[in-house]
């Protein structure tokens, strides 16, 4: 089977007879936490350490 592999920044193309394969990677944003400062994936408040300790859940 006669492939071509190529890249194109963060994007990998894999080329065969038959099918293109592509895949890519997202750089991560970060944000920190609200109680402790850690570095937490951006979207989150807590980091997982803080919300086990704490775990005030609104319930509605």
């Amino acid at each position: 089977m006669k492939q071509r592999i190529h890249r194109n920044k963060l994007m990998f193309h894999w080329i065969t007879k038959h099918h293109e394969i592509v895949v890519g990677f997202k750089q991560a944003r970060y944000g920190t936490c609200r109680k402790c400062g850690k570095s937490i994936p951006e979207g989150d408040s807590l980091c997982d350490a803080c919300f086990s300790k704490d775990k005030d859940v609104s319930k509605k």
